[in-house]
């Protein structure tokens, strides 16, 4: 029987909205459109999370109270995260978001056990001051790809879950891809074979060998 581990990205995966742009849509930083168009590159995302994130002005209460309302899980995430649990199969979070949202969103859904990656933020006067320590020596499309090898080297089937341009290369890694909206779009072009992410049935089915 294979042993199966899951990586997936955050913003737009796990959640039905990429929480990020949400927010920044709500303090009208920007507009669909220009999100649309705002980076192609792992050095754009990045640098549009820090830039845009400063001009956010919020309290932690506002902030918290906003993102846990717009937050909705992907249906059949909770079955699937108590049967990796149940059964000891690695489920990890690896995100370009923000650890300031990710945390109360992941304990307001009974997954504050969740191991994560991500950028790390603070509220201020100022607006969100966002950082990336992770990154110092890597990366964030590379970061994700390394943490599929992890698994893989450790022995097991990799199941990887995304849908941003960040995701390509954790996506080539891994050996069953579940993908959605420009990481599918990049797949497509590039011929990387993958399952359209639409919930997490699929993947609940295949590590419970059906």
């Amino acid at each position: 029987m294979k042993k199966y581990a899951i990586v997936t990205d955050f913003d737009g995966t796990l959640t039905t909205k990429d929480i990020a742009h949400e927010i920044c849509l709500h303090h009208e930083i920007t507009s669909k459109d220009q999100i649309q168009t705002s980076y192609d590159t792992d050095d754009e995302a990045k640098n549009w999370m820090i830039s845009h994130f400063a001009q956010v002005k919020t309290t932690p209460k506002e902030f918290e109270r906003f993102v846990l309302k717009i937050a909705k899980p992907r249906k059949h995430l909770k079955e699937l995260k108590h049967f990796c649990k149940t059964e000891k199969l690695p489920f990890e979070i690896v995100s370009g978001g923000l650890d300031i949202y990710i945390k109360p969103i992941l304990k307001n859904m009974g997954f504050e056990d969740t191991p994560f990656f991500s950028a790390t933020a603070k509220i201020s006067d100022d607006g969100v001051i966002v950082s990336y320590p992770l990154l110092e020596d890597y990366r964030l499309d590379d970061f994700k790809a390394s943490r599929v090898q992890h698994y893989k080297d450790l022995g097991y089937t990799t199941i990887f879950c995304g849908d941003g341009i960040t995701d390509f290369r954790a996506a080539e890694k891994a050996d069953i891809l579940f993908a959605c909206r420009s990481l599918a779009k990049a797949c497509d072009i590039e011929e990387v074979k993958y399952t359209e992410l639409e919930d997490f049935k699929k993947i609940l089915e295949i590590v419970k060998n059906k």
